[in-house]
């Protein structure tokens, strides 16, 4: 073994790139440009197949979103089906949806 198969970088696992990927400008400004195009309607996650499978980042997109959401960008509001909790009866699960942050008035 010589010295400089000792200090070799380690290949990175496909899934931190495309981790990464998630949330590069790049996509940001793709998943934006989807909100702009469809102004004041809530959107569900399989709105954006185009861009997770361009992109391939299905696994983690949800966590684009959410942040997205955290930083006042976008509104994500839960739609209940049945009751409003999994421990009540009737609850039959819940979709998140997502829709463009309106700005200040002008």
């Amino acid at each position: 073994m010589t010295q400089l198969a000792l200090f070799e970088t380690p290949q990175r696992d496909g899934r931190v790139v495309r981790w990464e990927l998630a949330f590069s400008s790049g996509v940001e400004a793709a998943v934006m440009a989807a909100f702009e195009g469809r102004p004041n309607e809530w959107l569900r996650f399989r709105d954006f197949k185009k861009i997770t499978e361009k992109y391939q980042i299905s696994f983690c997109f949800g966590h684009v979103l959410g942040k997205l959401s955290q930083q006042g960008k976008i509104i994500a509001k839960n739609i209940y089906y049945g009751s409003d909790h999994p421990g009540k009866s009737g609850y039959f699960g819940y979709d998140t949806m997502y829709m463009l942050e309106k700005g200040p008035a002008s």
